[in-house]
């Protein structure tokens, strides 16, 4: 028994059941503020592009702020065109937004990202860009200038969404094939013996003001931000298709990423132009919006934070650790070792066994996984490791519940929640901050693969999470 799970709610405006509701009074604001580096840093999320700097800046980045206040209550949503805050700079960025009085209160902060891999680190993952300090003091500053401009942006406001059918965008990565090996390939070399669920919902929302006018707008769907892969910085498709909304709607978007914690966006080849083409199938299927004539009441308004405790599954032993270290430093020497040390780089760069590797990226990758064996080891020699912290939030706003989590969440859970609660609309969104890394669920932590068996490295845990973590999540994420 870990202690009891921190717990912080705010309601607002639920009244009494039995007697009439009066409309809520609410108001809306928003902000956006670019985070672009000004200066050649390495990018987060590819190991492949082995720590290098980035080479020139395709697409800006942001953090995009929206700010809702009801009946004197307000919540604060900054989502950062990152792959995603940890929990050094979460700490940072708390602790600098918690000055900010607004009506004589402190707001409720959701800090998330839309899990762009070009973007520079604001998370320690090992061997997938060092985080710099001139850059996360950019944020912190940026941070604080987008929340004051949502703020000072506020007006009263009405809420409209809608539900957009999006087929055929995205994938389900995990591809379980006759020979038991699981992989992202969306079309692999060997037959298929299990493919998993896809999330073909997108959520729009719009806040307007009392005359109709657009405040601001959110874009909600579920697809790894990974169509872009090489040493550019760029919002991927998320970023793009806030730029494009806000240019046909006529008012700002942000874009809240759904569970892909196993799903990918459909492409032939990962450059911007297949990006580009996307979000062409995307806007070209939710155009034009039928936006409901009539506003939602947003009759209750509410927010849950809750802190749970995840365990791990099965700790490495000494002698494995280092056997693993001493395979891995063969291969980060030599771009070669141990036949059972190289196919443990094959599954993780999701190459078939037996295809030699490139020299240069096993080498890399070798390095990183020594480095981690050699962090294990202290678990390992006392047998015990602290469970890990993962926070969550439900905010529910009128008729819609959207549902954080600060994990890589699988569509699966996501259609659980889903599935629990019928008569609700709910999103479940993963990347809130601070991320804790792959929360898969019990019956792909029995497959393997790279989400289950080895992300976990690269995040510097000790283990994958225990079987029940997913249940020990849906617990907590009620309406």
């Amino acid at each position: 028994m870990v202690g009891r799970d921190s717990l912080s709610r705010r309601s607002v405006g639920q009244g009494c059941p039995t007697l009439p509701r009066r409309v809520p009074h609410m108001k809306a604001g928003c902000g956006r503020i670019d985070i672009t580096p000004k200066r050649p840093m390495p990018l987060c999320g590819f190991a492949a592009r082995c720590d290098q700097p980035f080479d020139k800046v395709d697409d800006p980045l942001f953090v995009r702020s929206l700010a809702i206040e009801s009946h004197g209550h307000t919540v604060i949503l900054l989502v950062y065109d990152l792959l995603a805050l940890g929990p050094e700079i979460h700490a940072e960025l708390l602790e600098a937004l918690r000055r900010i009085n607004h009506n004589g209160t402190v707001p409720e902060f959701i800090l998330c990202a839309t899990h762009t891999h070009s973007a520079p680190a604001a998370i320690t993952l090992l061997g997938c860009g060092e985080p710099q300090r001139d850059y996360w003091d950019t944020l912190i500053s940026a941070s604080r200038k987008a929340t004051e401009a949502a703020l000072h942006d506020m007006r009263p406001a009405h809420l409209r969404w809608t539900t957009v059918h999006l087929p055929d965008q995205n994938y389900n990565r995990r591809r379980i094939l006759a020979d038991g090996r699981v992989v992202m390939a969306r079309e692999p070399d060997a037959p298929i013996r299990k493919s998993g669920p896809t999330w073909e919902r997108m959520l729009l929302a719009r806040f307007d003001d009392e005359k109709g006018n657009g405040i601001a707008g959110i874009v909600s769907w579920a697809a790894h931000a990974v169509t872009v892969c090489g040493k550019n910085v760029t919002a991927d498709f998320p970023g793009e298709l806030c730029r494009r909304l806000s240019e046909r709607e006529n008012f700002p978007f942000l874009y809240l990423q759904g569970a892909c914690g196993n799903l990918n966006p459909v492409f032939k080849e990962m450059t911007r132009k297949q990006m580009l083409a996307n979000v062409d199938a995307i806007m070209g299927k939710i155009f034009p919006v039928k936006w409901p004539k009539e506003a939602d009441r947003v009759e209750r308004h509410d927010i849950i934070q809750q802190t749970i405790f995840l365990n791990y599954g099965t700790l490495p032993t000494v002698n494995e650790l280092q056997q693993l270290q001493t395979g891995m430093e063969i291969i980060a020497r030599t771009g070669d070792g141990p036949p059972e040390t190289i196919n443990i780089l094959a599954d993780i760069l999701n190459v078939k066994p037996g295809v030699r590797l490139e020299s240069g990226l096993a080498r890399h990758i070798a390095a990183i996984i020594r480095r981690w064996a050699g962090l294990a080891m202290p678990v390992a020699e006392t047998g015990r490791a602290n469970p890990c912290q993962l926070e969550t939030a439900v905010w529910r706003l009128g008729k819609l519940v959207f549902c954080f989590a600060a994990a890589e969440v699988f569509v699966e859970t996501a259609i659980r929640l889903q599935a629990a609660f019928p008569n609700e609309i709910i999103t479940l969104l993963g990347y809130k901050s601070p991320l804790a890394g792959y929360l898969p669920t019990d019956e792909a932590l029995e497959e393997g693969g790279y989400e289950a068996a080895y992300a976990y490295r690269f995040y510097n845990h000790p283990a994958p999470f225990t079987k029940g973590s997913e249940d020990k999540l849906l617990s907590v994420l009620k309406p």
